[in-house]
């Protein structure tokens, strides 16, 4: 069997096996495509994984909602810093949503870092 380079013309051949082979040519090149679509549909198709932590609404006006949604979280220490480092908050946050209210604090960038073990989280918001 004579493989024929993918876009080259089968008139090198003659006749109907040229036609044959280039249509049994183009019916691999279908069946692998389609094999690696329909996977890579199969795959976009699950439910997509939804965030396990959000910060909420992003920007605020100094209250917001830190919602954990993933046991590994459960009993992080959550620490509040402002752009220049300063510690505003630390609490500790359970399962569900942790409600935060930083009326004193000025409009600007802020950072809260989920730290439990091995295992750091940084959500970064806008205070107006």
């Amino acid at each position: 069997m004579i493989l024929l380079p993918f876009g080259a013309k089968a008139d090198l051949l003659c006749g109907e096996k040229a036609l044959a082979l280039e249509m049994a040519q183009q019916e691999k090149i279908y069946n692998i495509l389609l094999s690696a679509t329909s996977e890579l549909v199969a795959d976009t198709q699950q439910e997509p994984d939804k965030p396990k932590v959000q910060l909420f609404p992003n920007p605020n006006q100094g209250e917001f909602t830190l919602k954990i949604a993933d046991d590994i979280w459960q009993g992080a220490t959550a620490t509040l810093h402002n752009i220049i480092g300063l510690e505003i908050d630390r609490r500790t946050v359970l399962l569900g949503e942790n409600s935060y209210n930083i009326p004193e604090c000025q409009p600007g960038i802020y950072f809260l870092t989920l730290q439990r073990g091995d295992y750091q989280k940084v959500l970064r918001f806008v205070k107006r």
